[in-house]
């Protein structure tokens, strides 16, 4: 009961927006002022989280507010500069972050909730002013300038983007750099884990200082209490410099247990090392129960520790090399035995080829964190000559080697299975399967056989109703996409109608999820839409796609059951009014604000049902 109280409460005082002075109870706001308080990142737009300090819808009603903004800012043809501390005013709309429109896709509103962060602002850089300049010697701006050397050292010898941006990533945390091709390399060989700093590079830190430390062994019991606070502090001080991410601090926090346990001679059981630390960090910010970066931590550790000694009894050999590559085969699968099902209910893909990239990824890992750690030390003591020399060119040859390794890795038949789909029911049952084969090899228990058997069985019922609500289901989704028109039409087979403007991007993050989850890996036909009107039927359901005029000139039935309008493009209702009958208008996002608004006022008038899909998608035969 204390424990649950407890979550209550720390729930509680998470969530910012509940507080008066909250900026989602300000009303309208129109101008800010804040402290900067992430690195901005610059893509096709400067982007930062933005700490409030006041806030207001005029500059005669300032007040004191909090909150935490997620601010974009256009840089095409700017000279603005704005670092991590610095505190500005932004003279722009505020508005609340909107929810996924699509079905089955990222639910970023979710995400960023979690964080306290619930609204946003496009603002222009004229709109921006730096008040204060960030100058105060703080902990954290002290870290960012060792960041930034750190980066610039990389980047002065390691100039090959694909290069320098999976150091950046395993060395710094920062994944801002790497290209959606390299990631997807990365991730359809299962190698996507050593990109994120995690308990592999914690564990490569503090076991590089423990074996330069070593020597305090052999000295007084002050120096060996020395050398573990050297060692803690060290690793805190890094996951700091790497982003504080739920995996490096899961890991900096069961070192710093292990090792306290190990000085005060006491038995360090890693099971309750493990809970100690899921207690800790949950009490901390209890919304990481629900964070992919926590789930997968803590799921691929314990995993490791449970299944890894499993695997070593039953497969041995007298050879240490053979044992050594054994174990990170046996490392890989454990890991991927808890991690697995979650990464195919979030990502609907599964790589097949994990246990060969860990051979050398891990160790790849290993090279690239010694050697980039080196190359900074020696960039330091001013001894570049060893880094133009050694270091830079070996780097370089050992991550295009990684890099190029797993490429050939990608390009193997069944290197992946992509498109895969669970539904809850589905995962709750498969970590059933899993948690019982768990108990069962602990006590050998019948009755774990027994309820494997039946959570089996229920599965493959699940399974089969869910194959057979695909086969006969039929139905036709329009989906909410900027700028552009994409339709699926799903029956027997997948038919998809676009616009030419819709990128492979956007219809793998907006559609191909609920392609999936619809019993379709992909579109078996595209048809590009262009100015012209179309008429799709679709089990007996008449929808006009009308960009023109010509509209008015389709010699069709009597009735349709409903027009989407792209384009921009404006009819004259009452006269389509006359010529069909009209169950509702549909408008997607290659209509701008403008159109949309006249749309909306001339249907309002009528008393026509207007759906907008920039809103949410809309989904035939669900009406209006």
């Amino acid at each position: 009961m204390s424990f649950m109280g407890i979550g209550v409460s720390q729930t509680l005082l998470h969530d910012q927006s509940t507080f008066a002075n909250h900026i989602s109870n300000r009303g309208k706001v129109n101008f800010v002022i804040g402290k900067v308080s992430t690195v901005p990142v610059s893509k096709k737009s400067l982007h930062f989280d933005l700490e409030l300090l006041y806030t207001a819808n005029d500059l005669n009603t300032i007040q004191a507010s909090r909150g935490t903004l997620k601010v974009y800012v256009g840089i095409k043809d700017s000279s603005l500069v704005i670092n991590k501390g610095d505190v500005i005013s932004l003279s722009s709309s505020i508005n609340p972050i909107k929810a996924t429109v699509n079905p089955n896709t990222f639910d970023y509103k979710a995400y960023l909730a979690r964080q306290n962060i619930f609204h946003s602002t496009y603002a222009k850089s004229n709109q921006v002013t730096i008040i204060h300049l960030s100058i105060t010697k703080t902990l954290t701006t002290t870290l960012q300038k060792v960041k930034d050397f750190a980066e610039a050292t990389i980047f002065r010898y390691i100039p090959d983007k694909n290069k320098n941006a999976v150091i950046l990533a395993m060395v710094l945390g920062d994944k801002t750099k790497l290209s959606t091709e390299l990631k997807t390399t990365y991730s359809d060989t299962g190698a996507i884990h050593v990109l994120a700093v995690s308990g592999l590079h914690v564990g490569i830190i503090a076991s590089i200082l423990l074996w330069i430390l070593q020597f305090f062994n052999y000295r007084s019991d002050y120096l060996k209490m020395l050398k573990i606070i050297i060692v803690i502090l060290s690793i805190w001080i890094y996951a700091i410099l790497t982003g504080a991410a739920p995996s490096v601090v899961r890991a900096s926090t069961m070192f710093t247990a292990f090792l306290i346990g190990k000085t005060i001679q006491r038995d360090t059981y890693i099971y309750n090392i493990l809970c100690f630390t899921a207690l800790l960090l949950l009490i901390y910010c209890p919304y990481q129960l629900f964070d992919l970066g926590f789930l997968f931590s803590f799921l691929a550790l314990l995993g490791i520790v449970f299944f890894v000694p499993l695997f070593q009894k039953v497969l041995t050999t007298k050879s240490k090399f053979a044992n050594t590559i054994l174990t990170l085969i046996f490392v890989a699968t454990s890991a991927q035995i808890l991690v697995g099902p979650l990464s195919i209910f979030t990502f609907q893909k599964f790589s097949l080829t994990f246990w060969v990239s860990g051979l050398f990824v891990i160790l790849g890992a290993y090279l690239i964190l010694i050697g980039s750690i080196s190359m900074i030390f020696f960039e330091v003591i001013g001894m570049a000559i060893i880094n133009e020399n050694i270091l830079g060119h070996l780097l370089n040859q050992l991550v295009g080697t990684m890099n190029q390794l797993l490429r050939l890795l990608e390009k193997l038949p069944f290197c992946t299975l992509s498109d895969l789909y669970l539904d809850y029911y589905q995962i709750a049952l498969l970590y059933c399967i899993i948690m019982l084969l768990m108990i069962f090899l602990i006590n050998k228990s019948k009755l774990s056989l027994c309820l494997i058997g039946l959570c089996i069985f229920l599965y493959s019922a699940q399974s089969a109703y869910v194959n057979s609500k695909f086969k006969h289901r039929s139905h036709l989704t329009i989906y909410g996409i900027r700028e552009a028109t994409l339709i699926d039409i799903f029956d027997r087979e997948l038919l998809s109608l676009k616009s030419d403007n819709v990128t492979e991007e956007q219809i793998n993050q907006q559609a191909k999820n609920y392609r999936s989850s619809s019993g379709f890996k992909s579109s078996d036909n595209t048809i590009l839409i262009d100015q012209s009107n179309y008429l799709i039927n679709h089990a007996d359901i008449l929808l006009l796609v009308a960009s023109n005029d010509a509209v008015y000139d389709y010699k069709t039935k009597p009735y349709i059951d409903y027009i989407l309008l792209r384009e921009n493009f404006v009819p004259d209702i009452d006269r389509l009014r006359h010529l069909y009958d009209i169950r509702g208008v549909i408008l997607d996002g290659s209509s701008n604000r403008a159109a949309k608004k006249e749309i909306h006022n001339i249907c309002n008038y009528y008393k026509l049902p207007v759906h907008d899909t920039t809103e949410s998608a809309f989904i035939i035969p669900k009406n209006l």
